[in-house]
């Protein structure tokens, strides 16, 4: 019971922060449109079928291309990912008029004065040591074939042990396999150490103690009896290794290095664009102002609520009045975080249709086109899978949302982060106007 009143809970409040997002395949579509995907499982799906794309691409060759444009993936399909946590701030008690049949969204929506904001931007600087630590971690240690090679501090070594306190076995002091990096103070002190010198295949008991807040064995004399099963190292980077690890694309280590600061650059340019954007749309979607809620809305996602709640009590094997009872939660409760997250939803969805009016974006242009195709190929489908996947509708008020913001970009006034920093109020000097 206890785990069935605390996934309620999760369930109620992440609708609540999130605006009901990611439940059933119609709530993902409709909250996409609300919100260009930003919490939703069409969302993640788009997202994870990009990374995915691109790791495979980057495992298999250049590795550093995989960050850029799986960056900009995310942004495309996750494009307003905070745009629901601004929408909560919706007060739970409104006197906004319900309104039934057809509106005009301007005459429901005024957005304000939403030009000219002020918006930080991250930092888009990549460092040489950046660059120099990204490469290192793609490499990855070998193990090294000379029975002579003993163990030095730095080497990765992997053992076998068998740790005994007063000569009996312990709970989870022993494995077959190992890997330890010499010298990372991942072991008890001296274990390390004790494996310096050792060669493969030898074994040799270390006679240690546990350190005295080392939980019911602190202070305890412990004898771990470990057997070097292979020493790894990590291979030179050099142009052998860059040829060898990119299949060839790149000859030589100075080559790839400035392929990867490029990349990386990308990165985090997709990514100071991606929360300049998110922070925009949270600032426009706080200061509009509603003026009435569509009635065929607000039922809408309501029904989309209802709908997946339906589908966890299902999972419990319950109906939803027996769901509500087993978590301790009222009828009355539950349909006030209903409504509040039909609200927040309907409200996301009204302000991205008032803003894309507002700013003309049309269907039939060529930047429409252009858009598209940029997101077709992050998530890596035709426009027939992605309609298909996602939903015509959402595909295209996405795209539209995406467009709609990089205009709001161009007109606001964007902050450097270490501007905003040095003087801690936020403003500074703008890197464009």
């Amino acid at each position: 019971m206890k785990k069935i009143k605390a996934a309620l809970v999760i369930l109620l409040a992440g609708t609540m922060v999130f605006a009901g997002c990611g439940t059933t395949k119609d709530t993902t579509k409709a909250s996409s449109k609300a919100s260009s995907a930003s919490s939703s499982k069409d969302s993640e799906a788009a997202s994870s079928k990009a990374s995915s794309k691109d790791t495979s691409k980057d495992t298999s060759k250049d590795s550093s291309k995989a960050s850029s444009k799986d960056s900009s993936a995310e942004s495309k399909a996750d494009s307003s990912a905070s745009s629901s946590s601004a929408s909560s701030a919706e007060a739970v008690v409104e006197e906004i008029p319900v309104i039934s049949g057809a509106y005009v969204i301007s005459e429901i929506v005024d957005l304000g004065n939403y030009k000219g904001l002020n918006i930080t931007m991250e930092d888009t600087e990549v460092k040489d040591d950046e660059v120099d630590a990204y490469i290192s971690n793609l490499v990855q240690p070998v193990e090294v074939e000379d029975e002579n090679t003993t163990v030095k501090e730095g080497d990765t070594a992997n053992i076998a042990y068998v740790g005994k306190i007063d000569g009996e076995e312990f709970e989870g002091g022993t494995s077959q396999s190992a890997d330890v990096v010499v010298g990372s103070d991942t072991f008890i002190p001296g274990f390390e150490d004790g494996l310096i010198g050792m060669k493969k295949g030898e074994t040799k008991d270390l006679n240690l103690t546990f350190p005295e807040n080392y939980g019911d064995k602190g202070g305890q004399d412990v004898v771990f009896t470990v057997t070097v099963n292979a020493i790894k190292r990590p291979v030179t980077v050099d142009d052998a290794w860059v040829e060898e690890y990119t299949l060839g694309e790149y000859k030589t280590l100075k080559e790839f290095w400035e392929s990867t600061r490029e990349n990386l650059e990308k990165d985090k340019k997709n990514y100071a664009e991606y929360m300049a954007k998110t922070n925009a749309w949270q600032e426009i979607l706080q200061n509009a102002e509603i003026k009435g809620y569509p009635e065929e809305l607000l039922k809408k996602y309501a029904d989309d609520f209802d709908a997946y709640v339906d589908k966890e009590a299902e999972a419990s094997g319950m109906d939803r009045e027996a769901f509500l009872q087993a978590s301790g939660m009222t009828e009355e409760v539950y349909n006030e975080y209903r409504d509040q997250s039909a609200r927040a939803q309907v409200r996301n969805e009204l302000v991205q249709q008032a803003l894309v009016e507002a700013e003309g974006v049309k269907k039939d242009s060529d930047e429409y086109k252009e858009e598209l195709q940029r997101l077709l190929d992050d998530l890596g489908m035709t426009e027939e899978e992605a309609y298909e996947n996602y939903g015509a509708e959402t595909i295209e008020m996405s795209v539209l949302w995406e467009i709609a913001m990089d205009n709001i970009l161009s007109y606001s006034n964007l902050v450097s982060s270490a501007a905003a920093v040095v003087d801690g109020t936020g403003s500074g000097k703008a890197v464009s106007e």
